[in-house]
């Protein structure tokens, strides 16, 4: 496959529907970068309310730290792991398997809620899914898609944030 063999596999409509798609959800989700990444790293669309200089940097640095993760995800007898989530001071990162072969990166402020983040971050990496993998079996997708939206729901209800320790004192932020 050539270095750009990803991006060859995908119809330019097909990204360009992706590059739409990662447009509307920085606008709904107050998320400063959102990227469409294959597992090697090569961004294949992205929107930024910032520069774009280190973008590819970025892809290539997120899709290694995923695949690191999934020989975790294999020691703790996971299939594998679908979200990463890295805190810093400032910003955060979400990571979100799309497919088989894709990941969904968003970078997005401590202003962002971490519950609203994760269930629009699903939302949109189950719509590249349909989109990326027409084949991918309904039947697969809705049990994945009833399971996580129960786990959402469950975070949004009670407002489950790793990082908001005040809303729950003395609790673990850490189950």
């Amino acid at each position: 496959m050539s270095r750009h063999g990803t991006k060859r596999l995908l119809a330019p409509e097909t990204l360009l529907h992706a590059q739409a798609l990662l447009e509307q959800f920085l606008h709904d989700s107050q998320a400063t970068l959102a990227l469409l990444v294959d597992r090697n790293g090569r961004v294949l669309a992205a929107q930024s309310h910032e520069g774009t200089e280190r973008l590819a940097s970025l892809g290539a640095s997120v899709a290694a730290v995923y695949a690191a993760l999934q020989s975790v995800a294999s020691l703790l007898h996971e299939e594998r792991f679908l979200t990463l989530l890295h805190e810093g001071l400032h910003e955060r990162l979400l990571a979100e398997a799309v497919g088989s072969r894709w990941l969904l990166v968003v970078i997005f402020g401590q202003h962002v809620p971490l519950g609203l983040m994760r269930v629009l971050g699903h939302q949109l990496a189950e719509q590249l899914t349909v989109l990326l993998e027409p084949s991918t079996p309904p039947r697969r997708l809705r049990e994945r898609r009833i399971r996580r939206a129960a786990q959402d729901t469950v975070d949004l209800i009670f407002g489950f944030d790793a990082t908001d320790t005040e809303a729950q004192p003395g609790a673990n932020p850490w189950p």
